[in-house]
């Protein structure tokens, strides 16, 4: 474990030598060890004090040596995709303090605003290498995960992989308390692009023309998905059947919301 000096002075040496450039991407490979594992590409595009953070949904396959057994049969499952979903887009602007992204309600795309990510790290003063760059641990709780991230103060950028940021430099691998949910920077490179500066909201054609709340879009696609449970029981059982729809816990990224009790 390196000391706190050795913390210290890495701070200082990096805020020394930290380039005026503010446009970097970084490619992650994420990793996600769930019911059905998977694995894909991501990128951060960051200029200023604003990034965009994009899951690339076409180089999404299935983590072979996470695979699990399902419904009871022995031996790993492979699951193939009928097609390719449409990619995740997630915006974070510093100095609006606003985060923006794309979800589905029913098939049918919304733009959401989140609340503004700020959790509480602990940084230590163990250090290693990530991407070729020199990284500090640190640790927070975000929405009932307890996340560990690995930032570089050499880019002096408070950004990361997905809702992650808020820390001294860039994010460049973090992970959750049970594994389930990785992130790893595999390239970091100073280049401008376009991704940050072009109209958020028109990169996909969404049902709202204002961002609605993160909170209320939840509340939303709840009853969508109750009431269609409702027409279709209704249907089932004129034709004399039923069906009966079975709530799990949450099971993400995010276990739960601040304004939940």
């Amino acid at each position: 474990m390196k000391t706190a000096r050795a913390f210290f002075l890495l701070l200082f040496f990096a805020g020394a030598s930290a380039q005026k450039n503010t446009d970097v991407q970084v490619e992650y490979q994420a990793f996600f060890d769930t019911d059905m594992p998977m694995k894909m590409f991501t990128t951060l595009y960051i200029s200023g004090n604003a990034a965009v953070y994009q899951e690339k949904y076409s180089t999404k396959e299935n983590w072979a040596e996470k695979a699990k057994p399902v419904n009871n049969l022995p031996g790993a499952q492979t699951f193939t995709h009928a097609g390719i979903p449409d990619d995740d887009y997630l915006k974070i602007d510093r100095n609006k303090r606003e985060v923006l992204f794309f979800d589905d309600i029913m098939r049918n795309k919304f733009l959401v605003k989140d609340t503004y990510p700020d959790p509480a790290w602990k940084i230590t003063d163990e250090t290693k290498t990530v991407a070729g760059l020199s990284c500090i641990k640190a640790s927070a709780m975000f929405r009932g995960r307890e996340w560990t991230a690995w930032f570089s103060p050499e880019i002096p950028l408070a950004f990361g992989p997905w809702k992650l940021q808020g820390l001294p430099g860039i994010i460049l691998e973090a992970y959750d308390s049970t594994n389930k949910y990785t992130f790893k920077a595999i390239k970091v490179e100073y280049k401008k692009n376009d991704m940050v500066a072009k109209d958020f909201a028109k990169i996909y054609e969404t049902k709202n023309s204002k961002p609605v709340t993160y909170q209320k879009f939840l509340d939303d696609r709840e009853e969508a998905i109750a009431n269609f449970y409702a027409e279709t029981a209704q249907e089932m059982k004129a034709k004399g059947g039923s069906i009966t729809r079975n709530k799990v816990p949450r099971s993400g990224e995010e276990l739960h919301f601040e304004w939940e009790p």
